[in-house]
């Protein structure tokens, strides 16, 4: 099965609530970690670098099973 890297920014509002946007699904962990070092420099995201996250999933594979 293809394996692929599903990149996450988190952003926590003024008011306590979290907003997390995907920015992009990639093939590889390397192309998604130069996405990062691209959006950097981006309003919204140079204030936060560290809010980014990458999790690798299984294409067609459920990411998680639902009790039943």
């Amino acid at each position: 099965m293809k394996t692929v890297f599903v990149l996450q920014h988190l952003h926590i509002l003024p008011c306590g609530e979290e907003n997390i946007k995907l920015i992009g699904t990639y093939s590889s962990n390397q192309t998604a970690r130069a996405a990062i070092e691209q959006l950097k420099v981006q309003p919204g995201f140079c204030h936060n670098t560290h809010a980014s996250s990458i999790h690798s999933l299984m294409m067609s594979k459920a990411a998680r099973t639902l009790p039943g």
